[in-house]
């Protein structure tokens, strides 16, 4: 009886060693976790709104003798602000991106400066006013956890008003004469910046770009009451063309869902 049960023991422990070993053997298996590509936070379609400061030098040269001094060239430089917003889609590779973004901003740039401070008997002046600007950019970057670092550039068009401006008040009668040019001129843009990731589909950013446009000539019908008048209508030729500095923030917001692990 002792022998049959020592060996019915046995034969138990025979059969239960193989599930106690693959139990043993799933208990003690690592879990590999692989790693999310960074790149994949900032991939897809994205909107976002922006906001900062920019400093434009408006360079105006008169050629018809229009301004007092004649065919001087005259540049114009002032601060102000930028509100704006963006759209964009960016293509991830892992730790690289590429993207195009479009964005449209208004601008509140705007001073006049006169041209003959020294002559007490006319007030000659350029008014220059920046108020619009859109580009289309492309963007290639690298991502390093949550935040990106990138380098842009693309096509400008900037939008300004200028009026040139003569007042001239004798004894005996006034005198005003003005031309005015209102354009978008196009240019090219450049820049680079960084976007944080801080939240699922929301990041935060910051930029500077560098705009400039070509020389653009112009011939204007001037404006022109009392001792002016007999210039009424003769046209005033101008060559215009802008320079402005940009230094913004911005908050973007991606379509689609959180980032999940690659595999």
């Amino acid at each position: 009886m002792k022998k049959l049960l020592i060996a019915s023991a046995a034969l138990a422990a025979i059969y239960a060693a193989p599930a106690v070993a693959a139990d043993m053997a799933v208990k003690a298996a690592p879990v590999v976790a692989r790693p999310t590509c960074a790149a994949a936070q900032f991939g897809g379609v994205y909107v976002g709104i922006h906001g900062g400061g920019a400093y434009h030098n408006a360079y105006r040269q008169d050629h018809a003798t229009f301004l007092f001094g004649g065919d001087e060239g005259n540049t114009v430089s002032s601060w102000g602000g930028i509100v704006g917003g963006q759209i964009g889609y960016n293509v991830a590779n892992c730790n690289t991106l590429w993207g195009i973004e479009v964005d449209g901003s208004w601008l509140s740039n705007d001073r006049t400066q006169r041209t003959n401070p020294l002559d007490p008997g006319f007030n000659s002046s350029i008014q220059s006013r920046l108020d619009g600007l859109v580009t289309a950019r492309g963007r290639a970057g690298i991502v390093m956890d949550n935040m990106l670092l990138y380098v842009t550039g693309g096509f400008a068009a900037v939008h300004a008003k200028t009026t040139y401006q003569i007042i001239n008040i004798p004894p005996t009668a006034a005198a005003f004469e003005a031309a005015t040019v209102e354009d978008w001129n196009w240019g090219w843009v450049a820049g680079f910046g960084t976007e944080w990731a801080f939240a699922p589909n929301w990041s935060f950013r910051t930029e500077f770009l560098y705009v400039g446009t070509a020389d653009k000539d112009y011939n204007i019908p001037r404006v022109a009451t009392g001792g002016f008048a007999g210039a009424n209508g003769t046209l005033a030729g101008f060559t215009h063309h802008d320079n402005i500095a940009i230094a913004r923030v911005g908050v973007n917001y991606r379509f689609g869902g959180p980032v999940v692990a690659s595999y």
